[in-house]
């Protein structure tokens, strides 16, 4: 099958364009679609809100005449080399001109800082048959402040060993190893630092188990910069051990890990003008030790956690049985639970002074999607008194085209809080919309009333769009923001445009403006990214990004659980400017085992981008920023970090099928990705592949 010609292409997106333009200024109702795809698999749990976009008109063969041929900027793609072992290279050679804006506190109004920086971004791979696959990131800033190899890593995962073992090692940046079990728990999963130094990793595998040990050092720290993050060391070090097997139908684990002089509060870490961490919050030398066991036989499973930790004069235990059973489409989870005061693993607090039981049911059929949570909390010191939190949603599909929804969440310990919820998203001829009204009222920070509609355009490869506008209505209570009342609009957008088969545009803003009266302050918020890349050709390609931020934009009154998993600050920049760098990319050679596809006689880009599915639609909706710095897996071989903005690319794939994973390790809590969940994409030659990979809130 062959592409159909250029002119074709041209026509078809430009009566795309047409339609979209019409179709805003006149509402024009249309036929809704024949068919639908497949509602995207959701957590269990969890209350899905996805209503599926229509398929994509069936493709018609065409065939060529004598006369088509490839157009010139196709011809400047040299054949795929498939001679030796697979490899890789991509070089890239950038000019960041960067204004950061500060507000002094002692007489106001705000100064700016101008720094230029200049950076030399490398990625390489080697897969070889008997030393596994060799990979290696760097980025080097110069200019301005920073003059130094930023960040770097060099991984090799798959080292084969006799008897059934194979190694992963990693040098550089990486995070520290913790067992799978650590991160299953939804209601107790253990924060997973990152750390400049190494970390190695054994697996084994026989018939009816396996075992997974490893052990990793080096010095914490975090993630800063826009638009190229560096990692920013704060001092200390810490160290880790763990192993987990399996001997079916149980799996034990077990871990342990000590810190330095390292800092105590993660949360206390503030930046400088010039984006260095300022690290002087308390130290300290701190012990957690973690150890778990599962039990899995037909439907029922439970697991039992304990995590023990010591950080200066106060030593905590915290222990949690969670049961699960399954019942045709229902599944229950019934937890027990009691964590002492100041629990904590290392740097990272844990929830801590609560214990009670938890009941968790879900009911899933073709038509009717429900959940409810009820939690019971006492708290161990005595300084709280006895409270709940209680939260239920539901979904109806009530058409191939029409879903409606709602739910509502209370809490009552440690200060009341409620809110609530009501959605209806329906299919239109450009996609999918959502209209949904939100409502929470907190005894401590005040009420909030909202209402949001989003559209989310159906992707025909030339053009993606989807926007969002939020209207919404704060009343504080006194101490929070000054009192008063505010009120704000959200406007949004988050776009693709394939200009030619080479040059694509893309757009993201996401703008609040807030308006505050009765002593509330006034002010506003904005993220703003637009940037294009231009294939050149023959592997080289030009991009460049002009890019705006100016506070934090995120929700000030909500109800939620006490045991949800504590939210590292993130540090964001008020800052902008310009960024423009010119990459080189090529690859060779011949899997010897491939994983998910063969090689082709050519190869194209495989690029995408990690985001917060807030709202769990599998849809990426203008209001949902990308995920920094993730590490995304080609093939269970190959990786890369994403960049600032949740984007990554894999250049020069070779064509055919492959498989995309992240390390659920990397993802901020109480963020993941199933680490089962394997994403199929299909490259092409002389073609980009973009996927979208959503995370999802642990419930």
């Amino acid at each position: 099958m062959q592409n159909p010609p250029k002119a074709v292409r041209s026509a078809s997106r430009a009566a795309l364009a047409v339609a979209l333009l019409s179709t805003a200024l006149h509402a024009a109702a249309s036929t809704p679609p024949a068919s639908v795809a497949p509602t995207p698999p959701r957590p269990v749990g969890s209350i899905a809100t996805t209503l599926s976009l229509p398929a994509p008109t069936e493709y018609v063969d065409r065939v060529m005449s004598d006369t088509d041929q490839l157009d010139s900027s196709e011809r400047k793609i040299e054949p795929y080399n498939a001679a030796g072992w697979p490899r890789g290279v991509s070089l890239q050679l950038s000019r960041n001109l960067r204004t950061n804006r500060t507000t002094s506190s002692t007489f106001g109004g705000s100064t700016e800082l101008r720094n230029e920086t200049t950076s030399i971004d490398l990625n390489a791979f080697l897969d070889t048959p008997n030393y596994g696959t060799l990979s290696l990131q760097a980025l080097m800033l110069g200019g301005g402040s920073v003059k130094t190899l930023s960040s770097w890593s060099v991984r090799q995962v798959g080292l084969p060993f006799d008897g059934g073992w194979s190694a992963d090692n990693a040098f550089g940046v990486t995070t520290l190893l913790a067992p799978e079990l650590a991160r299953r728990s939804s209601r107790l999963p253990l924060p997973i630092p990152q750390v400049q130094g190494a970390s190695t990793q054994w697996r084994n595998q026989w018939r009816d188990g396996n075992l997974t040990a490893g052990a990793s050092i080096g010095e914490p720290g975090r993630f800063v910069g826009f638009p190229q993050s560096r990692f920013d060391g704060t001092g200390g070090k810490i160290v880790s051990l763990f192993a987990q097997t399996t001997y079916a139908p149980w799996t034990f684990a077990a871990a342990v890990a000590q810190g330095d002089g390292i800092i105590l509060n993660t949360n206390a870490l503030a930046q400088t003008t010039s984006g260095s961490l300022i690290t002087t919050a308390p130290r300290g030398s701190p012990v957690s030790v973690y150890l778990a066991a599962a039990h899995a036989m037909g439907a029922v499973s439970w697991q039992l956690n304990a995590i023990g930790s010591r950080m200066v004069n106060d030593t905590s235990l915290g222990i949690l049985l969670d049961t699960q059973w399954r019942h045709d489409w229902q599944s229950h989870q019934l937890s027990v639970f009691r964590l002492e005061p100041s629990l904590s693993w290392l740097d990272r607090a844990l929830p801590s002074d609560l214990q009670g039981l938890a009941y968790r049911h879900s009911y899933t059929a073709p038509r009717w999607d429900t959940s409810a949570n009820l939690e019971l909390f006492r708290s161990v010191s005595g300084n709280t008194p006895q409270g709940y939190f209680g939260n239920a949603a539901l979904r109806r599909q009530v058409s191939a085209r029409l879903s409606l929804g709602g739910g509502f969440a209370s809490r009552k310990y440690g200060g009341t809080s409620n809110s609530a919820f009501v959605f209806t998203q329906w299919l239109n001829p450009l996609g999918a919309s959502r209209l949904q009204l939100d409502v929470s009222n907190s005894a401590l920070a005040g009420s909030r009333q909202s209402l949001t509609a989003e559209q989310t355009l159906f992707d025909e490869g030339a053009l993606s769009l989807s926007t969002t506008l939020s209207v919404e209505r704060l009343s504080l209570r006194s101490g929070t923001s000054g009192g008063g009342s505010q009120r704000a609009v959200t406007p949004g957008l988050n776009s693709r445009l394939l200009i030619t088969d080479n040059l694509s545009l893309q757009a993201n803003v996401l703008y609040r403006n807030i308006v505050g009266t009765g002593g509330a302050t006034s002010n506003s918020n904005m993220a703003l990214n637009i940037g294009f890349d231009w294939n050149i050709g023959s592997g080289w390609s030009l991009n460049a990004l002009i890019y705006e931020n100016r506070g934090v934009i995120r929700d000030v009154i909500v109800a939620e659980s006490p045991l949800a998993p504590a939210v590292i600050n993130t540090i964001k920049p008020n800052d902008r400017g310009v960024f423009i760098g010119v990459r080189y990319g090529a690859s060779a050679g011949t899997p010897v085992a491939p994983i998910g596809g063969k090689p082709g006689s050519g190869f194209g880009r495989l690029e995408g981008v990690v985001f917060f599915d807030g709202n769990n639609n599998a849809i990426r909706d203008a209001s949902e920023g990308g995920i920094p710095n993730v590490v995304v897996v080609l093939n269970g071989r190959f990786s890369t970090r994403a960049d600032a903005n949740g984007v990554f690319a894999f250049d020069a794939v070779v064509a055919g099928v492959h498989t995309l994973s992240v390390v659920p390790d990397d993802l901020p809590l109480p963020w993941t990705v199933d680490p089962e969940h394997r994403i199929q994409a299909e490259v092409n030659t002389r073609q980009t592949t973009r996927i979208s990979i959503g995370a999802k809130k642990l419930q």
